[in-house]
């Protein structure tokens, strides 16, 4: 079962049946031993190609000294047949400092979500919406896919903080640990939509956010969103890489994993119980987990039911790994 953050998950139990929520639960696999990184040559994306252009040097250095077996596919235009071979897709909104990328048309937008569904994993930047009169226009294309927008420009060398560093793989990954990290005239992601989750944040919105892998359809890959595209570009551009290093590394390797299925996954923010009842009847609808004591806890107080099918909410808190249910009736 996959929904949006912003759904409620309804729950009809017979009485004295505990129901049990659990996140994702990939099974254990092998890293594919080569991959083939994808996106824009310089002639669509101008020096911020991830595949060749001037401002990535140092970040494509980055990857092919700690993921050795990585190769670079080049393309001016997007659609099935280039993306074939792709494992992760790099592209964004910008072509130079000053210049945006010829927005992508909507079958290239199709091309992007389609290849995700599949499960290709994509590494999205935008960036601020003032950096030319066709910013809005190609940060719009870029993000429209995953329902994502971005706004706003702030001035200058800007710091994103993380907001729960040991909570993914993005900000807590093999290569370090990062709570904060730099962004120079970054924009900010104003709405996530029904698939992102922020993971930091800077001064005018969320500065990172990813889509978990499964969320676009079953097995579906990931997807990681930055608001600025400097934050990865060589020092001299002016960018931030050397102080970014480890977190681009952790993108990298976050993508790079296998899916494994099953997966099961659940994004929900509140939890809805239903049960059939009998009016005037006493119920205590009780739940544990694995961050509560040994035993049921009490969801609330006692509840007399009014109808024949009563119901309790519960939000879910970020993070819980497991939460079962189950409703009591009282003497």
């Amino acid at each position: 079962m996959k929904i949006g953050l912003d759904h409620v998950v309804r729950l009809i139990l017979p009485l004295a049946v505990s129901l049990t929520l659990q996140a994702q639960t990939p099974l254990a696999c092998t890293s594919k031993s080569s991959l083939v990184v994808g996106g824009f040559t310089s002639q669509r994306a101008g020096s911020y190609s991830f595949i060749e252009g001037a401002y990535y040097s140092q970040a494509r250095a980055a990857v092919a000294a700690r993921f050795p077996n990585v190769t670079f596919e080049g393309f001016t235009t997007m659609d099935a047949s280039s993306l074939v071979v792709v494992d992760i897709l790099i592209i964004g909104s910008a072509a130079d400092r000053q210049g945006a990328i010829e927005p992508l048309s909507e079958d290239e937008q199709g091309a992007v979500m389609e290849f995700v569904r599949h499960g290709g994993s994509a590494v999205v930047f935008a960036d601020n919406s003032t950096f030319d009169p066709s910013a809005p226009a190609a940060n719009e294309a870029v993000l429209a896919p995953f329902g994502v927008q971005v706004d706003g420009t702030v001035g200058g060398f800007a710091t994103a903080t993380v907001t729960m560093p040991s909570s993914h793989p993005v900000t807590r990954g093999p290569f370090g640990s990062v709570a904060a990290f730099g962004q120079v005239f970054p924009g900010g992601l104003t709405d996530l939509g029904p698939y992102a989750v922020s993971l930091a944040t800077n001064q005018i919105g969320v500065a990172l956010a990813v889509i978990e892998a499964g969320m676009l359809g079953p097995g579906a890959g990931r997807v990681v969103i930055y608001s600025d595209h400097d934050a990865f570009a060589d020092t001299t551009v002016p960018g931030a890489f050397s102080q970014n290093e480890a977190l681009f590394l952790n993108t990298f390797d976050y993508c790079r994993k296998p899916l494994c299925g099953p997966i099961a996954t659940i994004r929900c923010s509140q939890v809805e119980i239903c049960w059939n009842a009998t009016v005037g009847a006493s119920y205590q609808v009780q739940y544990r987990s694995d961050l509560t004591p040994p035993g049921w806890m009490d969801l609330g107080a006692a509840i007399s039911a009014i109808g024949e099918v009563q119901c309790v909410t519960d939000d879910v808190p970020f993070g819980q790994p497991q939460r079962s249910y189950r409703v009591v009736v009282l003497p």
